[in-house]
């Protein structure tokens, strides 16, 4: 059993202690944190509740000791200093200040800090040595979750004067530095993830409209699935499904306005089709359809030990606080590497599906090389990007019913073999 010992500390930091502890945990495993402050034990439960543990508590004078289990469900993105709060006390005394700070110390107290020295290491690996141009903004900065409005940050309520300030000046703290950086081309804001109700469509369009006073060239994303009509014109990048919900005449509409699209596959990419559908074809939508990535929304997210399990553990979600309906995702939903230690590989282990989608920008890479001779003109050039566009099928069933959109995989095959021996010819002419 894990225990954490957050004795003589104060909020927030027993509670960040906690989230760092549960997310070294597999589902089911146990932990205790140890607190002697009255306040942290409330915020401590309450913030276990919130994610789905039944913690117990246990007291031996002032010491109390909570028990819990990591849950089936991930663990939140939300910022566990949210659920800092402290006890309010009545009484008779009249307080009076004689300046507009209360006591002595350190100046920044108060102020918006940030500390990048982790997160510039990491920039620095991903865009330096691995050569990712696109990055989501951190979880800070992700402010709607599905069937909720804004969330608070530093105990502010959202839309609140404070609030407003506060975000703004966070945010435009992170773009200086990654401006600074040379890294602000590189970066898109993630705002929200599959909104669902119009509480949370309002939410995105106030926040998004805040995001574009301070950094208005920077991509505001949300991935809707679908069009919104209530978020048209405040956010700028759409992450779009594959399956023909975000018509093609919608899609050349909003990029006339400007707009960026992004296909998104959540519950797409999974192990139980007769190929790797999704993940060798979401390039070639891109392609057809002009958008700028796709993505996977995970790529290690093991609920199991993938190893021992080709399958997920149940996890509870659902539509709002009150429904957490038990889910099962599909069989390799989430991840399409391995855990390389298991054996005896530093780093990911790569899956047929990883492979796949290596392809898959493979052959976006040589589509796009031909892109040019096409619109000069050349016949050959012409044809087989005709043909590959012939091949993506939208609408279609998605997911598992990979038959719908990929009915014929030697046809695919056989377009790049094709098409590389066109740019092949052409390259050397």
């Amino acid at each position: 059993m894990k225990t954490v010992d957050s004795k003589g500390l104060n909020c927030p930091r027993p509670l960040i202690m906690l989230k760092e502890a549960l997310l070294e945990l597999e589902p089911g495993d146990q932990l205790q944190i140890i607190t002697d402050n009255e306040t942290s034990l409330k915020n401590l439960i309450s913030y276990l509740k919130d994610q789905g543990a039944d913690p117990e508590v246990t007291t031996s004078g002032e010491v109390h000791t909570i028990t819990t289990s990591r849950p089936d469900t991930p663990i939140g993105e939300s910022d566990p200093a949210s659920y800092c709060t402290t006890e309010v006390v009545n009484s008779d005394y009249v307080v009076c200040l004689k300046g507009t700070l209360m006591g002595e110390g350190d100046a920044d107290l108060g102020k918006v800090l940030m500390e990048t020295a982790a997160f510039d290491e990491m920039v620095h690996f991903f865009i330096d040595e691995l050569n990712i141009s696109m990055l989501y903004t951190p979880g800070f900065f992700y402010s709607v979750h599905w069937y909720s409005g804004a969330r608070p940050i530093f105990n502010l309520q959202p839309y609140s004067s404070e609030y407003t300030k506060a975000w703004k000046e966070a945010y435009s703290m992170f773009i200086d530095h990654i401006t600074q950086k040379g890294w602000r081309k590189n970066f898109v804001l993630y705002l929200s993830d599959e909104p669902r109700i119009p509480l949370a469509f309002n939410a995105i369009a106030r926040v998004a409209d805040m995001a574009k006073e301070v950094a208005p060239d920077v991509p505001i994303y949300v991935s809707s699935w679908d069009y919104v009509e209530e978020i048209a014109g405040h956010i700028t990048a759409w992450g779009i499904g594959a399956q023909g919900q975000f018509p093609a005449a919608q899609i050349e509409e909003r990029r006339m306005e400007g707009d960026r699209f992004i296909y998104t596959t959540d519950g797409q990419q999974c192990m139980d089709t007769p190929f790797p559908a999704t993940e060798r074809l979401t390039p070639w939508f891109c392609f057809k359809y002009g958008a700028d990535a796709f993505e996977f929304w995970g790529s290690t997210w093991w609920t199991f030990n993938p190893w021992s399990y080709g399958w997920h553990a149940f996890i509870k979600e659902g539509g709002g606080e009150e429904v957490k309906n038990p889910v099962r995702y599909p069989n390799g939903d989430g991840y399409v590497a391995y855990p390389g230690d298991e054996i005896g590989v530093p780093g990911p282990v790569p899956s047929i599906r990883l492979i796949a989608i290596r392809e898959g920008v493979d052959d976006f890479e040589i589509f796009n090389a031909l892109k040019p001779y096409a619109e000069q003109g050349d016949p050959d050039a012409m044809e087989i990007l005709d043909m590959v566009r012939s091949l993506v099928i939208e609408p279609n069933q998605g997911g598992m019913l990979s038959t719908s959109f990929m009915p014929d995989p030697a046809a695919i095959c056989n377009a790049r073999v094709m098409a590389g021996e066109i740019l092949d010819r052409l390259l050397n002419e």
